[in-house]
């Protein structure tokens, strides 16, 4: 966790966490929910660091000191995590979650910590049983759910903790990150339209999939607006040698592919101006072209579809094909 961006990203989250810390305004529970993008486990983890650490940087975590590093390698005696995320969460976990914690602290700073993540994957019996045990909680004792789907958590769980919601990562943030580290300006566009985390944005600009789908878009759209039929044909190639060699890359270079499609669609119809010299010139040419930007986009968006319905890959290439055929004649 890096606490810099921890305040960039989710500034809310940090001042009403930070306030908690120093003031020692401890509840006896949070409830962590956010989108699917955003690692909650992570912040979950940090906030049992910043409870617990021995050496508190206004207030959070120091992340260096032996209590910070034995919750983080799950460690630490008094912490107990239980991951909805690999397993549904049944009463037996509870009810030796509460036979642990109603022991005397194994810890010498006495507080007792347990995280549930995708605690929306608590059986109603295990759900009901916690209840119970967060509204009497023996000694010291700290709940930390998360859920990526709140709507599914019980009211009542809900009703009991004290809500913090983290917001989705802005796509200004993520170019601006990208930026910073040197990659290409349009490869920070497309890769910060693509995700919500820094991580997965800087995974998918790492990613030479990624940069092949995109050198593969570049060849293709900058033929196709000519009108050159030949680019649809070179294009059904140059995926056709990919096939050859590895049908997973194949898949994942023509999802990449279509996605970046798209987002170019998206690009001629919202006039945006790009500060990479060759797609903004490719934006420019698409905008004079007769070619209209919505029917681009749904041709890539159906062939989008039927990609992440498992449908074979060399099949989606050729309807797509197809369709653009359609678009040009």
């Amino acid at each position: 966790m890096n606490l810099d961006e921890f305040q960039l990203q989710q500034p809310v989250v940090y001042k009403t966490l930070q306030n908690c810390l120093l003031h020692n305004h401890l509840s006896h529970c949070y409830l962590f929910s956010a989108n699917d993008n955003i690692d909650l486990l992570s912040y979950g983890l940090f906030f049992a660091q910043s409870i617990l650490c021995d050496n508190p940087i206004d207030g959070f975590a120091c992340q260096k000191c032996p209590t910070c590093q034995r919750v983080l390698s799950n460690n630490y005696g008094d912490l107990i995590v239980l991951n909805g995320k690999e397993s549904t969460i049944k009463i037996s976990d509870i009810d030796n979650l509460q036979k642990q914690f109603d022991k005397t602290a194994l810890e010498i700073k006495g507080t007792k910590i347990f995280i549930i993540n995708d605690c929306e994957k608590l059986t109603l019996k295990a759900a009901n049983s916690l209840l119970k045990f967060i509204e009497e909680p023996t000694g010291q004792t700290i709940g930390i759910f998360l859920t990526h789907s709140i709507e599914s958590v019980i009211p009542t769980i809900i009703s009991r903790c004290q809500n913090i919601t983290f917001r989705p990562i802005s796509k200004d943030y993520l170019y601006s990150f990208l930026y910073k580290e040197n990659y290409r300006e349009v490869m920070c566009h497309l890769a910060s339209s693509l995700t919500s985390t820094t991580q997965d944005a800087k995974k998918i600009a790492d990613d030479l999939c990624f940069t092949n789908s995109y050198l593969l878009f570049e060849n293709f759209i900058s033929s196709f607006l000519d009108n050159d039929l030949q680019s649809i044909v070179q294009i059904q190639n140059e995926f056709a040698k990919i096939k050859k060699n590895d049908d997973k890359q194949l898949r994942i270079t023509l999802g990449y592919f279509l996605e970046i499609a798209m987002l170019f669609c998206q690009d001629v119809i919202s006039n945006y101006q790009s500060k990479d010299e060759d797609y903004q010139f490719y934006l420019a040419k698409a905008r004079s072209n007769n070619v209209s930007g919505k029917d681009l986009l749904v041709v890539f968006s159906k062939c989008k579809d039927s990609l992440s319905k498992n449908c074979n890959g060399l099949l989606v290439i050729d309807r797509m094909l197809y369709l653009l055929y359609e678009v040009i004649l």
